[in-house]
């Protein structure tokens, strides 16, 4: 893992070396276990098709964030949801603030071999690129925090303006989230968008995006991706269950099928043999906390599954307590909720076929579904439950409606979605 320390950061100028020029020059150190200062990761979107930053834009604002983070001029703040909710987030402290640039970062084209010195991130796949990138997980385990470097630039080459909103579109740079939120350690994301403004989130933004949905210039890279997300998840899921968490275990290798792209692709699995998958006896099973089969079916997708649970008469509206701080889902539950958030069209269709209820959910804040689903910008469901009878004007106990939750996503469709079907956006 090849580090460069916040002092030669605020030394570069253009053109930005690559890892090659960098390495000769003695400007990197190499992690090794007892390493002494703090590590940071940067996560960026590249501002050009062969150099992460041709016109130097987005290091300017880093190394004027780094001298301002020193100098106290950095206004720093927590994220809203987690505020309002009371979530407590890892702040940076006034001393570890004036001592930044003595911290380790770790930047993709500082770290990466560049073989041909014009190849896109994450470089031709030599096998030390490829063990770097397998590595990712590893570098986010490692770090103290990730800072997303996300100020508002034109690409070089597009001419597109790229800021946090694409960053969080970028298959690579939700690879890097995921990998942080799943890093074994409770740890911040912080996002610089300027020079003087940092924001402090650990919002459940790796779900709410899959990282192999992102995008990504070169498409071959979705499939490595993907390849890295599912073993994050099976590593998550096996320490759950080394820890007995069985509800945690159920819940995340439900998820399973959207991290590797099949949700919904499931078909022929019977009954039994999905109960004993999930080390589940009957459909009727119930524990304390629980999530049902049922919601198990519905999470994954399983269409099948479902519709077997239903035909067995499983209660399509059983309430269940379920509480995951980390994904900000904390209250009372149904099937049709959790696949609100998470799941597909056709799963949140065959609930409501079968009388599912709308207005039973009450979870942070009690908002509706439509909210809920517009949180986790699962718009390819808003549309339905819209048709349903879900209200676009019925608020949470803060008093925000479907329009201002949803605005925290960022899925742009959301807002769109709702405003084309009567959203006020003065209300």
């Amino acid at each position: 893992m090849w580090l460069i320390s916040g002092y030669e950061i605020l030394q570069l100028a253009a053109p930005l070396p690559s890892h090659e020029i960098l390495k000769k020059q003695g400007k990197l150190c190499s992690w090794r276990p007892g390493h002494s200062r703090r590590v940071v990761l940067i996560s960026h979107q590249w501002a050009g098709l062969r150099h992460p930053d041709p016109a130097f834009k987005q290091f300017t604002v880093l190394q004027q964030a780094l001298r301002n983070l020193a100098a106290g001029k950095v206004k720093m703040q927590m994220d809203t949801i987690s505020a309002i909710n009371g979530i407590e987030l890892e702040m940076l402290s006034p001393e570890e603030q004036v001592n930044c640039s003595e911290w380790d970062f770790w930047y993709d084209y500082f770290a990466c071999p560049q073989i041909t010195g014009t190849s896109h991130h994450p470089c031709e796949y030599s096998p030390e690129v490829t063990r770097l990138v397998q590595s990712i997980p590893a570098y986010c385990t490692i770090a103290s925090f990730m800072l997303v470097l996300a100020p508002s630039i034109q690409h070089s080459d597009t001419g597109e303006v790229i800021s946090q909103r694409t960053w969080h579109k970028r298959g690579w740079c939700r690879l890097e989230r995921a990998a942080t939120a799943f890093s074994g350690n409770s740890k911040s994301i912080l996002i610089v968008s300027s020079e003087t403004r940092l924001l402090v989130t650990a919002s459940p933004d790796w779900v709410k995006g899959c990282p192999a949905e992102g995008d990504f210039t070169q498409e071959t890279d979705r499939e490595l991706v993907r390849a890295v997300t599912c073993r994050l998840m099976e590593i998550r899921c096996a320490n759950f269950q080394r820890r007995g968490e069985q509800e945690k275990w159920r819940f995340y290798r439900a998820l399973m099928p959207k991290a590797q792209g099949t949700q919904g692709c499931q078909f022929g699995e019977e009954v039994g043999e999905f109960l004993h998958r999930y080390e589940l006896q009957t459909p009727a099973c119930c524990f304390k906390p629980v999530l049902t089969p049922l919601i198990l079916a519905a999470l994954e997708g399983n269409l099948d599954v479902l519709r077997g649970l239903l035909d067995r008469s499983a209660n399509v509206n059983q309430v269940v307590r379920w509480q995951l701080p980390e994904m900000h889902i904390d209250g009372y539950h149904t099937a049709l909720s959790l696949a609100a958030m998470l799941s597909t069209k056709e799963v949140v269709k065959t609930l409501l076929d079968w009388q599912a209820s709308l207005d039973i959910v009450k979870n942070m804040n009690n908002p509706s579904v439509l909210s809920i689903a517009g949180y986790f910008g699962n718009d390819r469901v808003m549309k339905l439950l819209l048709d349903r009878g879900a209200s676009i004007r019925t608020c949470d106990e803060e008093g925000s409606g479907p329009l201002h939750v949803g605005a925290f996503s960022p899925n742009p469709r959301v807002t769109q979605l709702l405003l084309e079907n009567g959203a006020d956006p003065n209300s």
